[in-house]
């Protein structure tokens, strides 16, 4: 775990890590291969972190129709609805741990949609780790998969809390302009380390992200605008949380291609 935490770099690849954006991608390890069936299971009508699942085929079981055997039991709820998605991946995690971005939306009764600059971090409360237990049926912790700040609060000792996010700046991968250094190598220097993130006292840079969140709130604006009416005569508005999972992989001139999921 304290490798991992370290440069979160497994057996099997590296994650980009949130507080270690330095090092370019073409010399960092490939991000592990996607891992055949993993997916999450989300209850549609819970919040607060219950209701969710990781599913994957050595416990899949446990989500399958009840059969005419007696011995054949579910643990989804005959008249609930359920949401199953491939787990985003690979991951981007922040210190060695699973993160998601919330983000502050609106949607006016005209018809655009905002985006706020200000986000928020939450964080996981253990290292994170997608392989299963070896042989035997997976018990996933919810301590390294649920990334809800609610639901991790109770352990002081580990929750990270709410860490501010900035959508307008540019990063975490690619950097911010020196500014007007002259020709001098060591003015240069010492421009890249003013520029440089600092996980401690700054809030995380992640304008890479902004494009991809914007069109997915986008996409929801134009898909929610025939269900919504009124609201134009006294500037009516919807405000929204939005939860995002960063995902990051090099392409093929080593620089990263950023998705949210």
């Amino acid at each position: 775990e304290e490798e991992m935490e370290a440069d979160a770099t497994t057996r099997d690849g590296h994650f980009e890590d949130l507080t270690d954006p330095s090092s370019p991608s073409s010399l960092r390890p490939p991000p592990p291969p996607h891992p055949k069936n993993l997916w999450v299971v989300k209850d549609a009508s819970s919040n607060g972190a219950g209701g969710i699942w990781i599913a994957d085929p050595t416990n899949a079981r446990r989500f399958a129709s009840p059969g005419p055997s007696a011995a054949t039991t579910t643990m989804l709820h005959p008249d609930r609805r359920y949401v199953a998605q491939r787990y985003a991946w690979p991951p981007v995690l922040y210190d060695g741990r699973k993160c998601h971005v919330r983000v502050y939306g609106l949607l006016a009764a005209d018809g655009r949609a905002y985006v706020h600059r200000r986000a928020f971090l939450h964080v996981a409360n253990d290292p994170f780790d997608h392989r299963s237990p070896e042989g035997g049926e997976s018990s996933f912790e919810a301590s390294v998969h649920i990334t809800n700040c609610c639901a991790n609060s109770h352990d002081v000792d580990k929750f990270a809390g709410e860490i501010c996010v900035d959508l307008g700046a540019p990063g975490p991968f690619s950097k911010a302009g020196a500014g007007d250094a002259d020709d001098d190598d060591a003015d240069d220097d010492d421009a890249d380390d003013d520029a440089r993130f600092d996980p401690d006292k700054d809030d995380i840079p992640l304008g890479d992200y902004l494009p991809s969140i914007a069109a997915s709130l986008a996409a929801l604006a134009e898909r929610s605008a025939p269900f919504l009416r009124g609201g134009e005569a006294n500037s009516g508005f919807e405000y929204l949380g939005l939860d995002f999972v960063l995902s990051s992989v090099p392409d093929d001139d080593g620089d990263d291609d950023v998705t949210t999921t």
